[in-house]
């Protein structure tokens, strides 16, 4: 695992138009020390753009995979960003 820092935008497709899983996120990503924020809510795709640790950024996957009950997540893409939306 690296410490690297880093930000990625992550796309999160599936049943994922809850209104409580952009709060459920943010309040995770506080919990790890990310930075972010949620940039778009759909009923089929979440996107976030989140900063911190590379390592951290896969716990927050690995914990958005799995999401509150409200929510069934099928996929999780992400790509690194070239600039901090921050």
């Amino acid at each position: 695992m690296s410490n690297a820092e880093a930000t990625e935008r992550f796309w999160i497709r599936g049943n994922v138009g809850s209104a409580v899983f952009p709060g459920w996120i943010a309040r995770h990503a506080a919990r790890l020390g990310l930075q972010g924020q949620v940039i778009s809510q759909e009923d089929c795709c979440v996107t976030v753009v989140l900063s911190g640790p590379a390592d951290l950024l896969d716990a927050m996957a690995l914990g958005c995979s799995l999401g509150p009950q409200e929510i069934w997540v099928d996929d999780i893409t992400r790509m690194p960003e070239k600039t901090v939306p921050m």
